[in-house]
């Protein structure tokens, strides 16, 4: 027979997972942010031609 706490360990497990991944990807967003690229580079799309120059919006 269970007791009456085993049944909810691997809601914990799950829970403390999920948990910890939230702390991991707000931890390389923030450093994300934090670095950057310098203010004086182009963006991801610069030179990418617009959709009205025919080019597809960089997708």
């Amino acid at each position: 027979m269970r007791k009456a706490g085993e049944t909810m360990k691997p809601l914990v497990a799950i829970a403390a997972f999920a948990a910890g991944s939230a702390v991991v990807f707000a931890a390389a967003f923030a450093v994300g942010a934090a670095v950057g690229p310098p203010p004086d580079a182009p963006g991801p799309h610069a030179g990418a031609p617009s959709t009205a120059e025919g080019g597809h919006d960089g997708h």
